[in-house]
């Protein structure tokens, strides 16, 4: 598949490459340099991740699973 940079910088993403990656109107995509290659996935939204993970509404990325759980309880696991 290809596309064309219009004078913009902008680029159309083919329709049926947009479908197979699930990706709507809105999508944000982060892009990442590697080489002469460039990767495209979409962004990162902790706010919207916090939005739909009730249990992890606190989530902070520098966090472990065993400690957000940990805060959720109210204490550690290992400790009973």
């Amino acid at each position: 598949m290809t596309s064309t940079i219009s004078s913009k910088g902008q680029v159309t993403l083919p329709a049926a490459l947009r479908k197979r990656l699930g990706w709507k109107p809105g999508t944000k995509i982060e892009f990442d340099r590697q080489g002469e290659c460039l990767i495209a996935r979409p962004a990162f939204d902790a706010m919207e991740m916090r939005s739909v993970l009730g249990c992890a509404a606190n989530f902070e990325p520098h966090e472990s699973s065993a400690k957000i759980l940990a805060k959720n309880r109210g204490y550690k696991r290992d400790a009973l």
